[in-house]
Parts: structure tokens; sequence; C-alpha cells
């Protein structure tokens, strides 16, 4: 195997325009981060089911398509959304939400509210960014492997649509990869996690990657590393790993 000095060229690896980091648009994260997620890297967001993580990715993803870089003339990454559970309705009233700043739930009350609404959204100022740089790919269930689904992306860059980050949503709608059935499950996962993380790097795509926790998380304060389902290999193979945590009432 080839092998290099870490002082082969100091200048290019000292260059901000050697890593590309997306902000999620969460202040907070984002300083944690170092200014976001970095192209060729995973994050994975655990937290229980129905917490909203989905949530929580549309909103990188909004926020990621109008993004506006300060100093030159960059405005908006392009996101390419693998949703698997739910539909494509249910994300589009999602950016609806954001976009207006009235909850999904309530956007249907009244007629007024629902032109409100409409009103919202086409008038938006992120509209045309959000329009021209998210596509949304609805998959099935158990159907699409790491490998597969690296297909479908290639197939979209072909069409001309070359994304700087992915969301899938989620992990364990994932299918195994050929040849691992006769795996542990947990075999089975750090494979598809090592095929996520190779086409991360291959694609030069950052990818999100929200994951259930298991039956503890629900009632955790604070859902740790321990608390993801299946296997912990999902976590050290991530290079950002961060948890969402609300209370049954909320």
């Amino acid at each position: 195997e080839e092998a290099s000095s870490p002082l082969e060229d100091v200048e290019r690896d000292l260059s901000k325009d050697s890593v590309i980091t997306v902000p999620t648009g969460v202040r907070k994260l984002d300083e944690a981060l170092g200014g976001g997620l970095d192209i060729g890297k995973i994050g994975l967001i655990m937290g229980p089911t129905s917490f909203g993580k989905t949530s929580m990715t549309t909103g990188f993803s909004a926020y990621e398509a109008a993004f506006q870089c300060e100093g030159n003339d960059f405005r908006g990454f392009k996101v390419l959304q693998i949703i698997f559970e739910d539909s494509k309705r249910d994300i589009n009233r999602k950016y609806f939400s954001r976009l207006s700043q009235i909850e999904t739930k309530s956007i249907n009350e009244s007629e007024e509210t629902t032109q409100a609404v409409r009103e919202a959204v086409n008038n938006h100022p992120d509209y045309e960014f959000i329009k021209d740089n998210i596509r949304i790919m609805p998959l099935a269930t158990g159907e699409y492997s790491a490998s597969r689904i690296k297909e479908a992306i290639k197939k979209k860059i072909n069409e001309g649509f070359r994304p700087n980050v992915v969301i899938i949503d989620y992990f364990e709608c994932l299918d195994p990869e050929k040849g691992t059935t006769k795996l542990a499950k947990w075999e089975q996962e750090n494979k598809t996690m090592r095929k996520l993380e190779a086409m991360a790097k291959e694609l030069n795509v950052a990818i999100w990657l929200p994951t259930q926790g298991n039956r503890g998380s629900l009632s955790s304060d604070l859902v740790t590393m321990d608390q993801g389902s299946g296997s912990i290999g999902k976590q050290q193979i991530a290079q950002v790993v961060i948890s969402i945590t609300r209370s049954v009432d909320d």
C-alpha cells in the first residue's frame, strides 16, 4: 500500500478548501461541530421512535438548501432526502410548516390558516432554493441495502442532480448487504455502516443517518451511546454522533 509523509503538501491540507463543512442551522450544534458536518463523513442521530428525528433532518435540509456563504456568491447545498416510512406528502408538509412557521398539525385547521400557509410558502425568499436544491426520494422499507442506495444516488447524479448532503431516514429500514444473511445481526449492521462510510467518501457527500434508540431511551433524560438499537458499531463507525431527548409529555 502507498504511504506518504504527513508534511507532503502542507499548503493543500491547511487550505479551507480541503474540507467542505455543511452547517445544520442549529447554532449550538454547529458550534460544537466546528461549523457543521464535513462532506465525506457520517452524522448519526439517535433518539426514541417518534421523537423528532425526521423533523430535525428536514430542518437541516431546508437550511442547507438556502445557505448563503459570506464573502462569495455560493447559495445553497444540494440535498437528497431518502425516506422509507414517511410519505412524501408528510415530508412536504414539514417544509410548509417550516416556511410558514405554522405547525404541521394546524395547516388545515381552517381555510384561513391553509391560505396563510400557502401565501407564506409561495412568497418565502427561500422558495426557489428549496425547490431547486432538495429532492425527496421515497424507497421501500427493507428492499434497499447501502449498496443499492449508492446506485440510486449515482442514478440521480447521472440525471444531473449531484447532492452535497444525503439524508437516509432511517438506518433500521435498510436491507442487509448481499452475502451477509448468515452473519449475526450486529455483523450485518457493521457491514452496512462500513458501506455507508465508503459511499460518503466515494460520492463526496455528507450523510445524516437517523437511528432508533432502544426501549430504555424512551424514558431517558439524556440518550447515551449505549442506548442505541442494535450494534454499537453504528456509533463507533460514524464520525459524529448526536442524540435527541424529549419527555413523554412533549
